[in-house]
């Protein structure tokens, strides 16, 4: 049970530390990470190794975001090798993945040919400059395939609040 409520927190000052390199902001900023251990042994499972998830997010720091009607006014990205989608998370959002991930857990190590969303980590930067906590959820992308994409649908998990016309 530990292991999906444990966090690692990370203060990343512009001159680096003994555990973190130096970087390009001004700023500080902290970070987050929820469930590190459940998250990797989810990765694990899916064949995804922690040096490639790292390679693919922190790499050259470039993100490809992509408009979306969401209604939730969440911001999406692309990593920038079209591996993983980045979602940011409101705090009940975040809550709600951290309340049911010892279920999501055991499904997908149960049943590793899942269709379900792969959630590969949850994290959070805080940005104590501007006095901003962002959340967000790192998932494999659906695109990152070697088939040709031909037609694509935006199916929605729920109708309420959704209408179409004939």
């Amino acid at each position: 049970l530990s292991d999906f409520q444990d966090k690692i927190s990370l203060d990343f000052p512009p001159e680096g530390s003994t555990l973190t390199q130096t970087q390009d902001l001004n700023h500080s900023f902290h970070f987050k990470d929820y469930a590190p251990r459940a998250f990797s042994r989810i990765r694990k499972c899916f064949g995804v190794s922690s040096a490639s998830y790292a390679a693919s997010l922190c790499g050259d720091l470039s993100f490809i975001e992509f408009c979306s009607n969401s209604r939730s006014g969440q911001f999406f990205f692309f990593s920038q090798d079209g591996k993983y989608m980045i979602k940011t998370q409101t705090k009940e959002e975040c809550t709600f993945l951290r309340r049911i991930l010892p279920h999501y857990y055991r499904h997908v190590i149960q049943n590793p040919a899942t269709m379900l969303t792969r959630f590969y980590g949850m994290h959070r930067v805080k940005m104590h400059h501007i006095r901003r906590k962002m959340r967000f959820v790192v998932m494999g992308s659906v695109f990152a395939t070697r088939e040709d994409v031909k037609c694509m649908f935006d199916v929605k998990g729920s109708t309420v609040g959704r209408a179409a016309k004939p």
